[in-house]
């Protein structure tokens, strides 16, 4: 007897809202990866429910309702849904679009839509069940129709938002999605004249080491491919970078050790690529914090600087 993929997966989306406070995370994880199965390899989106409607009306209800529940119980609502949104973006099923609109529209939530920008990065990290192996549909152009159907319009709200609290909200949401982009990816999705300002906000973001290192390392990816446009902002790029890689007893850095790696890595990068003559002008400043980062706690930290500063020192080089 055949069981109705949309009736399971209804009561998948209730076990993992309303499991003991004592539940595993590796139990609520699989309930979610079920749903995603369900959603993804079985057609569960396309199936009438027991009570007439389809799972997509169902979990737009729940989000409706979490409006007037408890924070926790709304963190879980997103939750849920970020995981069936992901199952929908690999298959490219009908209800990803409304889906997406759902969790954009839950990062205006006060009190819980931080968390909802958190839940973007769901949506393109590595899935153990959304596989070809598991006979599932993922398709290769996942990434860049996310980037279509979520990063733009997050970007144009970002750029519309005057609230800072919000914008910061916008940007952990982007970073989420462009640290899975490959650099095609990125190009395709945004040119590079408009995507820097958003990276060099990113990786302000206060308590975020998630958000800044994405940004980070967009940056990373940015920089060799579009020189010219670096060059433009070089103070700006370059403030963000040797702010990130600031690291002393006194002063201590607010970024992770990963992304005072990456700093290091796009310094690196700039002094390849970039114009010898606009560097040289900048030596000094350059210079001092890398010599402050060779005392970093992090070894690869100090072994980074040490190759950038040599890189730094053989610039000459390049100019005659």
């Amino acid at each position: 007897m055949r069981i109705p993929a949309g009736d399971v997966a209804t009561a998948m989306i209730q076990n993992s809202l309303h499991m003991p406070k004592d539940t595993s995370r590796e139990c609520l994880q699989s309930t979610h990866e079920m749903l995603q199965l369900l959603v993804n390899k079985f057609g569960a989106t396309k199936e009438i429910l027991e009570d007439g409607t389809k799972l997509f009306e169902l979990m737009k209800r729940l989000v409706e309702d979490s409006t007037s529940a408890s924070a926790g119980q709304a963190v879980k609502v997103y939750q849920t849904l970020a995981y069936f949104t992901g199952a929908s973006l690999s298959a490219f099923d009908h209800t990803l679009e409304p889906l997406i609109g759902l969790m954009i529209e839950g990062i205006k939530n006060p009190i819980v839509g931080r968390k909802v920008a958190q839940s973007f990065r769901i949506l393109l990290a590595p899935s153990p069940v959304l596989t070809k192996e598991n006979f599932c549909s993922v398709r290769l152009l996942r990434n860049s129709k996310c980037f279509a159907v979520a990063a733009n319009p997050l970007i144009a709200l970002w750029q519309a938002a005057s609230d800072k609290t919000l914008k910061e909200k916008y940007l952990i949401a982007i970073s989420g999605i462009l640290v899975f982009m490959t650099p095609t990816q990125l190009d395709e999705g945004i040119e590079a004249s408009r995507l820097l300002p958003i990276i060099l906000e990113g990786v302000t973001v206060q308590d975020e080491q998630f958000t800044k290192t994405a940004f980070m390392k967009t940056l990373f990816q940015l920089a060799p491919r579009h020189p010219k446009v670096i060059e433009e902002h070089l103070d700006s790029v370059l403030g963000r970078v040797l702010d990130r890689l600031r690291n002393t007893y006194h002063n201590p850095s607010d970024s992770s050790a990963e992304c005072r790696v990456l700093a290091v890595e796009v310094l690196i990068l700039l002094v390849k690529t970039v114009k010898p003559a606009l560097l040289t002008q900048r030596a000094n400043k350059i210079n001092s914090e890398l010599d402050a980062a060779k005392d970093d706690a992090a070894w690869e930290v100090r072994k980074k600087a040490g190759d950038c500063a040599m890189e730094l020192f053989n610039l000459n080089d390049r100019m005659k």
